[in-house]
């Protein structure tokens, strides 16, 4: 590696990041974003100030005067009106770690934590409703609102679980009651055996064990002092983003000469054709041996701004890759309208090592305020791209060399800057490619949430011989609808309206050996119902083996769940075959909640250097269905139970989305092979009993994490929940030497006779092992309670278990009447 490349990164790692961090005894960089849905009530605001003001108390209180909010940044929509609003820089609503909008159906009002990683690992966003902040009468039921975000801010920082449910011990501790105390359960408090998430995701422990031993604080944490008086009240800064500005910087050295040139104006014009919003700023810069501005601002007001934009894209090249000298002459561009850049967006794409010395230029572009989008074209691109990205909330996409892959088109399609209006943003329907001498055939479903800008491109290599593309009712689009552009080797359909909802066929002839791709892209067909979409990430966006990695892709449609969906994803590194894997939402290995819409899988075939990611997603079958999925929670001292799955049909019928995912780096240490993955941790054994018969049910792990097929399975037991869970090995052996696991998905099942006293508790826990001798972690700890009935009892039994059904029931109906009425009508909306 270059040396200045070395004292580059040493700059860029002590550069502030757009995510939350802890400095000193403060949390800094907070974000709470509010959708453009949200009408403007400058009293929300207020509220979200003054929950952050109370909370910050609350925290410090409840980490022993350790930590507290110290300045929060407050992102409204661009539609509201005020002179106090400050330019937003690089605060994004998809980034904030805390989110305004209204109300998900599965939960209501009630606060919660886009929460499915790993127990300790930071996860996605706290979710508010505007009526949570504007309704005083909530606070009587879900409690002050900065003990509710203390609660919450746990979840999200820390990684931890609810910590109450079946007479844990310290459940009188938990954040967001009505009590005067706001503290988080230590292990002598803690009721290891209490049937809680806290202790099926995290091992048993407890809430502050967590957030020492294993959270993204957990170093800090144990190095600093409690603080000798209360902390400052946090300060605010209220931010908005209005118009967009984007200016493409493009790499025309010698290195782009042939296919590279040529793929980027392909993905360039497909960016400014269809994805790029209107009314938005766009610039156009080259670089190569020396920098040019091939077009200045321009606002996108109509179809003919479009086109000279287009008209103005490279299409030669030559020279050496002087980074620095495109990074300059970008931002004199982003300069042109309001002599600033804070806020304005960069796409930098290049496909070489930097000519000159980018200590000299990268940390400036930084502190510009600008987001830069960086995309690598190729092995050799530099690595200065990801800091880049990383340090300036932008997105970071490597490309290769591959054009069936079209990852290229795909990089541009994903740089967007959603608002939390999802009616108005590009979705991506079909995006793949195939080399052949024949015929291209595939079918695209065009649900009834989209429909609006729908458009085909073709992308071929040498020539094309034909092309047809049939809608749901068999008229026939052929070459002469369409727009062909044999120059830039591209061939477009554009549906006129709204796309008939269905299924479309298309049929595409090579006539000779060449790479061919197709891109389907559409908007919502109404401006009420926001479409489907796909969110696709890894858990990591730096690697070096000792954690696995993990693909997730979240499928939903208006906070709406989708289950039972197909979903791959595709993971492609600079050189050798990508990896397709298929994700799954079954509540096991590296998915933490079942039927969630939230699909997961390790990724254990780690190969040195940058990969891509993509995901696929389709209704196969019909078989997909929305889910309200909601959690337990806290309300009105007591614990409120987790509510119903409500699962439904997908009225929409089928359909096809991909998305794409930036990308992630692996960098194993010097002389070390890739790491040997144990089985995943079985995270979902439940067992039964009926008289002296104990039945247990898991999933099957794989051998590497949830990949493949384990070796054997040890199951033990105790009667001490304790004694097994630090010592399993001590406890007592159940015979599984005629039992061999099931490939990893599999649903387990296994039974066995036990002399079991009538009133005693056993506890039961798993763990596997691979061919190499290698052991899984123990799984959840499970019990089961032997309970036989009194002679004579049973008649009397039975009589009050209908009588206490028949009361639950009808409280039941009185409370769901009264919470699920407005839910109703929403759902009345879409069926």
């Amino acid at each position: 590696m270059d040396s200045r490349f070395i004292v580059l990164c040493l700059v860029l790692l002590s550069s502030s990041c757009t995510g939350i961090k802890l400095e000193g005894n403060g949390y800094t960089d907070i974000v709470v974003a509010i959708s453009s849905g949200v009408p403007q009530d400058n009293t929300l605001i207020e509220r979200i100030k003054d929950m952050f003001t109370e909370g910050s108390m609350h925290l410090f209180e409840a980490m022993d005067n350790m930590v507290y909010f110290r300045n929060v940044t407050i992102l409204v929509p661009p539609h509201w009106s005020s002179k106090n609003f400050t330019k937003a820089t690089t605060e994004s609503y998809e980034k904030a770690g805390i989110r305004i909008d209204k109300a998900n159906p599965g939960y209501g009002d009630a606060p919660y934590t886009k929460q499915y990683e790993d127990c300790g690992s930071e996860n996605e966003y706290i979710h508010f409703t505007p009526d949570f902040f504007l309704n005083d009468d909530l606070n009587h039921f879900y409690g002050s609102r900065g003990r509710v975000l203390v609660y919450e801010w746990a979840h999200l920082r820390w990684g931890v679980y609810d910590d109450y449910k079946q007479a844990t011990k310290c459940s009188k501790h938990i954040a967001g009651q009505h009590s005067e105390e706001v503290a988080f359960c230590r292990e002598d408090e803690h009721d290891a055996a209490a049937q809680n998430l806290q202790n099926e995701k995290c091992g048993n422990r407890a809430t502050w064990t967590v957030i020492f031993e294993d959270s993204v604080d957990s170093a800090a944490l144990q190095s600093l002092r409690p603080l000798q008086s209360p902390p400052p009240a946090p300060t605010f800064t209220v931010v908005q983003r209005m118009k967009r500005v984007v200016c493409l910087i493009l790499d025309v050295s010698g290195s782009m000469t042939g296919s590279r040139i040529l793929r980027q104006r392909q993905a360039a014009t497909h960016f400014l054709q269809y994805i790029i919003e209107d009314q938005a700023y766009v610039g156009i810069v080259t670089f190569s041996s020396d920098a040019y501005i091939l077009k200045h601002l321009t606002r996108i007001d109509n179809e003919t701004t479009r086109k000279e934009l287009i008209k103005s894209l490279p299409t030669t090249a030559g020279g050496g890759t002087y980074i620095c000298k495109g990074l300059s002459k970008g931002l004199e561009v982003l300069r042109e309208d309001n002599l600033d850049a804070l806020g304005d967006e960069i796409i930098f794409l290049t496909d070489g090592e930097a000519s000159d010395d980018l200590n000299t230029c990268v940390p400036g572009a930084i502190q510009s305020g600008a987001i830069i989008h960086t995309i690598a074209l190729g092995k050799s691109a530099a690595q200065a791209l990801r800091h880049m990205a990383d340090k300036t909330g932008g997105k970071f996409i490597i490309a290769t060399d591959d054009l069936t892959s079209n990852m290229l088109v795909d990089a541009f399609a994903s740089l967007t800057i959603p608002t939390g209006d999802y009616t108005k943003e590009p979705v991506q329907l079909e995006s793949t490619g195939f080399k052949t001498a024949d015929w291209f055939n595939g079918t695209v479903s065009v649900d009834p949430t989209v429909g609006n800008k729908t458009s085909f491109l073709i992308v071929f290599e040498s020539s094309l011989t034909t092309a047809y593309i049939q809608s749901p009712s068999g008229f026939i689009y052929s070459l002469r609808d369409m727009i062909s552009d044999t120059t830039a080797k591209t061939i477009t359909l554009k549906i006129p309206g709204t796309a008939e909802a269905g299924d479309w066929k298309y049929s595409i002839l090579s006539g000779r050996s060449q790479s061919l791709t197709i891109t389907v892209t559409s908007q919502a067909a109404d401006a009420d119902v926001p479409p489907i979409i796909v969110k696709a990430h890894v858990n990591q966006q730096f690697s070096d083996g000792s954690k696995p990695t993990i693909v997730f892709a979240e499928v939903s449609q208006n906070y709406r769940s989708i289950v039972n969906a197909e979903v791959w994803a595709t993971l492609e590194p600079e050189t050798g075959a990508p990896e397709i894997i298929q994700l799954l939402d079954n509540g096991a290995g590296a998915d933490a909640f079942k039927d969630d819409g939230i699909y997961s899988r390790y990724f254990t075939k780690l190969v040195k250097g940058r990969s891509s990611l993509k995901v696929r997603v389709r209704n196969k079958d019909g078989l997909s269905r929305f889910t309200l999925y909601g959690k337990s929670g806290v309300v009105n001292d007591k614990v409120k139970p987790e509510p119903p799955v409500n699962n439904q049909p997908l009225v929409v019928g089928n359909f096809t989305r991909t998305a794409t995912g930036e990308s992630f780096e692996v960098s194993f240490v010097s002389g070390t092979k890739p790491p040997n993955y144990p089985p995943n941790k079985i995270t979902d054994l439940k067992a039964e009993i009926k008289e002296d018969t104990v039945l247990l049910i898991w999933t099957a792990p794989g051998e590497d994490l949830d990949l493949g097929t384990a070796k054997s399975y040890e199951i033990r037991w105790s009667n001490d929940h304790e004694m097994l869970r630090l010592n399993f090995s001590d406890a007592f052996l159940v015979n599984m030497s005629a039992v061999s696991p099931q490939e990893s998905g599999s649903v387990e099942q296994h039974s066995f006779n036990m002399i079991i006293q009538n009133g005693a508790t056993i506890f039961f826990a798993i763990r596997s092992e691979d061919k190499d001798a290698v052991k899984s972690k123990i799984s959840n700890i499970v019990q089961v309670t032997k309970i036989l009935p009194a002679p004579g009892l049973n008649f009397i039994f039975i009589i009050v278990f209908v009588c206490v059904a028949t009361i639950s029931v009808c409280f039941c109906v009185v409370v769901k009447q009264r919470r699920y009425f407005r839910k109703i009508q929403i759902y009345r909306r879409f069926f």
